[in-house]
């Protein structure tokens, strides 16, 4: 067997010609043949002896160091050496769903184990290179959620709330609520960036925002609002008109307190009439902690309008409202309304910053004020301003109820309507 090794005769003089020693040329097996010719007393002979031939021995090791957190869609330069045989390292996938290789590079696909194999093949001198392996741990690439929508303050049962969030992803998150008994959340379409939060019912709200796992994103962890949820405010007014003014003209009557007087407050043609004006209560009904008055503007009095005219909330007394009050008066002059506390002598009043606003002749001036100290102004119903107490006025009005009324300041001729209002369950 030539090719895989060689019989060199020894010509050492201490060899005796029969001796001879074999080279080992290649890797596979080795036969050799002892031949005897043939003589006048004996004839030919032959014995052969086969030895299986290896190649040198090559290792490959690989110098490079995989990534410690290797992510989805990273990549990562593999080398390896390899034994003397001056054959090439070739590199390989072993998990070709996880990652790829390209030449040296190898690119990660898919969360999972990725292995790469390293192989050098052998010559006729040297064996093949054992397969050597190295295994690189791929994770998901992280998401984020950041809500975009700040809920309302306070949401109101009845309301409903768009939230959004954006996703580090692009991904679009799906919307939850992790209180159905308080709110519901739903979306108009799958994959909707947007949800409709609907508030049913006073309590904790919570919504949540989640986006699932992909192949190459790890679930983002859920992110919460938080949103108190009060009870529905009943529209303005709630409460019904106590006084129409359909009477014969003349004195208010007795449901009236204060500066009832004709003089001061009147009836005429129908309508409740300013003379010199002053502070007028609702005599009958001391009202509750929140609760409201309106009346119908029906003439804007007053030199060209140089007065102010107004109700008066939570009158301590029907009669005078120096024992306390608050006064929401609209000046048409000036185009402002102005709410005023007042506390029982010799407390100092307190005038809050004018909301400007207009009220035409006809138009409904409407206040309501609640026991968390905010008093709003309503201009035919809707809402038009707020004032929110001070700690000192909260602390004197917060657990008082009151008379409401009527308040007219150097507005003579003015002309009023359909004043009412009441107690409102907060």
């Amino acid at each position: 067997t030539p090719a895989t090794c060689a019989v060199v005769p020894q010509s050492d003089a201490y060899f005796l010609p029969s001796n001879a020693y074999v080279r080992f040329t290649g890797v596979g097996t080795c036969t050799i043949a002892a031949d005897a010719a043939v003589t006048p007393a004996y004839a030919a002979a032959r014995a052969t002896q086969s030895v299986a031939v290896l190649g040198q021995p090559q290792a490959i090791t690989f110098t490079s160091t995989p990534p410690s957190l290797a992510r989805v869609g990273g990549t990562y330069a593999v080398v390896a050496t390899g034994g003397a045989s001056g054959n090439p390292v070739t590199v390989s996938s072993l998990t070709p769903a996880t990652c790829t290789v390209a030449v040296s590079t190898v690119r990660f696909v898919a969360t999972g184990a990725c292995t790469v194999a390293a192989d050098q093949a052998g010559t006729g001198a040297y064996a093949a290179a054992p397969r050597a392996t190295q295994t690189v741990t791929i994770a998901s690439l992280p998401q984020t959620i950041t809500f975009t929508s700040t809920p309302p303050s306070p949401a109101r049962v009845g309301g409903t709330y768009t939230v959004g969030a954006s996703v580090s992803s692009y991904f679009a998150p799906t919307y939850a609520s992790l209180t159905p008994a308080i709110c519901t959340a739903a979306t108009a379409y799958l994959g909707a960036p947007s949800a409709t939060v609907t508030f049913t019912a006073a309590g904790t709200c919570i919504v949540a925002a989640d986006v699932s796992a992909t192949a190459v994103y790890a679930a983002a962890p859920e992110v919460t609002q938080t949103i108190p949820v009060l009870a529905a405010v009943a529209s303005f007014p709630a409460t019904p008109v106590l006084d129409a003014f359909a009477r014969a003209d003349g004195a208010l009557g007795a449901n009236w307190g204060g500066f009832a007087a004709p003089l001061f407050f009147r009836v005429s043609q129908q309508h409740g009439a300013v003379g010199l004006g002053g502070g007028i209560g609702w005599a009958p009904t001391a009202f509750g902690t929140t609760q409201e008055a309106f009346v119908t503007l029906t003439a804007l009095g007053g030199n060209g309008g140089s007065g102010a005219q107004g109700l008066v909330l939570k009158g301590q007394d029907p009669t005078n409202h120096a024992f306390g009050a608050l006064t929401v008066t609209y000046a048409p002059q000036r185009g402002t309304v102005t709410v005023a506390a007042l506390h029982a002598p010799p407390a100092a009043g307190t005038a809050y910053p004018a909301l400007a606003m207009r009220f035409a002749a006809g138009d409904q001036l409407g206040a309501r004020v609640t026991a968390a100290g905010a008093v709003t102004v309503y201009r035919n119903g809707v809402l038009v301003g707020t004032v929110t107490l001070s700690a000192a006025d909260q602390a004197y009005f917060a657990s008082r109820g009151g008379y409401i009324g009527l308040v007219d300041v150097a507005a003579p001729g003015a002309l009023f309507d359909d004043f009412g209002g009441g107690s409102v369950t907060p």
